[in-house]
């Protein structure tokens, strides 16, 4: 079992629990050693897909916020790419603010760093893991090599919330981390020469 096998597990181990307890966030600051903080891209609404209309049951909306940006640790190194589709009127207020959504799903001009896991602690959010698997020699929309891809879906007192997609990057635990990976020698090798 490589590194990444390991780290691909752990969200597999602590899937259905609060999300202040082990989010993938939470387990990629724990796995960085820093605290992470997100750049926002993109903050909309849109209407749900028909897979996400299903995972999400969502029998008083079809339209979701789709929030997309970069988990970045302090010092500024990439962490994980981000995908986070919502629907707002289930999300509570309070976080609504600190996302920057309205009610209805429009953007506001709030615009923060605060990852979504974040401004959802403490408000009953737990977490149900869809996927997770180990990706190396795929690249992400800036270049890093991605090495996992994480699904989970949102619950709020037993009714889904919201989808989050993550992609995490080879530098996202810093080089080290990584070096059983397989191939990793080998693409190491090639990047020096």
């Amino acid at each position: 079992m490589t590194d990444v096998d390991a780290l691909v597990r752990l969200p597999i181990e602590h899937s259905g629990t609060p999300i202040e307890m082990a989010s993938a966030t939470a387990i990629f600051e724990t796995i960085c050693g820093e605290a992470l903080t997100i750049e926002v891209f993109t903050g909309a609404t849109r209407c749900l897909t028909a897979q996400e209309y299903q995972l999400l049951t969502p029998s008083d909306a079809t339209i979701g916020h789709e929030r997309r940006g970069l988990l970045r640790t302090g010092t500024g190194v990439p962490a994980a790419e981000t995908t986070a589709v919502v629907l707002t009127q289930r999300v509570p207020g309070e976080a609504r603010g600190v996302l920057g959504m309205s009610l209805t799903g429009a953007q506001l001009p709030v615009r923060n760093s605060v990852p979504l896991g974040k401004a959802l602690q403490g408000l009953g959010v737990t977490w149900e893991l869809l996927e997770a698997r180990n990706t190396p020699a795929r690249s992400d929309a800036s270049g890093e090599e991605q090495v996992i891809y994480l699904a989970v879906r949102l619950w709020r007192t037993a009714v889904p919330m919201g989808l989050v997609r993550q992609r995490a990057t080879r530098c996202s635990a810093g080089a080290e981390f990584f070096t059983r990976a397989p191939g990793e020698q080998e693409r190491a090798a090639r990047r020096r020469t």
